[in-house]
């Protein structure tokens, strides 16, 4: 018991701490850790996913957005909202938008347009 109290706290600190460099917009980083309850290592794991599939693009693949999607689905309990969110977010904060763009293009829908259109904020 006292180890998972312990990982709550640091999870806790870790909110605390993006909260405070987080501002209003909903597109924020620290928005996606809080809205998900991600801890500091739910975002590596989010980052080693997304870079997985960075990796299989610049070899030349196209990306199996399916497959991202069930991942992220399968490691963090979510659904497809949240999918687009996590997707939505990392293209905004310019990280892996090669990903985030063959995903926008194979599940269009009209939370992707800034994606589709290659705008970012």
């Amino acid at each position: 018991m006292d180890n998972e109290l312990e990982t709550e706290i640091l999870k806790l600190k870790y909110h605390v701490k993006q909260l405070y460099q987080a501002s209003e917009n909903t597109k924020s980083y620290a928005s996606l850790v809080i809205e998900l309850d991600w801890s500091e290592d739910d975002v590596h794991a989010a980052h080693d996913i997304f870079e997985k599939h960075s990796h299989m693009i610049e070899n030349g693949s196209l990306l199996n957005g399916g497959e991202l999607e069930r991942e992220l689905r399968d490691r963090f309990s979510i659904g497809y909202n949240e999918v687009k969110h996590i997707i939505n977010v990392f293209w905004e904060n310019s990280q892996w938008q090669d990903v985030c763009f063959q995903y926008a293009e194979q599940f269009p829908c009209v939370e992707f347009q800034k994606i589709l259109r290659r705008e970012n904020d």
